[in-house]
């Protein structure tokens, strides 16, 4: 299910645009707390993955993910280094359908298969 705000506010603004931005953050945090669902979280670590459909497509992909797991915190009653993956797709969306979705699920490392990192061209394996 998708969360539908207009004009939710992001991270990143400067000191005086975020007390500007105080009182859209106070009914923000408060709207979102009253619209998530009261349900139970899995067990820790944490995979959370969130989609953020923005009206203009010069919205920054990033600003929303702190104040957004903060909100999180708050509701859920956890802490975020427990979050030991996360995900986040930005879509553009019509003017008016502005939404979130959220998904939090419990982060499991499949240590059967090797990881793979790369640098600078060069492969790395790390297996264990």
């Amino acid at each position: 299910a998708a969360i539908r705000l207009h004009g939710f506010p992001g991270g990143g603004a400067t000191p005086i645009e975020k007390a500007e931005q105080a009182p859209a953050y106070i009914k923000y945090t408060r709207d979102l707390l009253l619209i998530l669902p009261n349900q139970k979280l899995p067990d820790p670590p944490f995979r959370i993955e969130f989609d953020f459909g923005f009206s203009n497509s010069a919205s920054d992909w990033d600003n929303p993910i702190k104040p957004l797991q903060d909100i999180l915190q708050k509701k859920y009653n956890f802490n975020d280094k427990e979050v030991f993956q996360g995900i986040v797709t930005k879509t553009k969306v019509p003017k008016g359908k502005e939404l979130i979705r959220i998904k939090i699920s419990n982060y499991e490392i499949d240590r059967t298969e090797p990881l793979f990192f790369h640098s600078k061209n060069r492969e790395f394996i790390y297996s264990n």
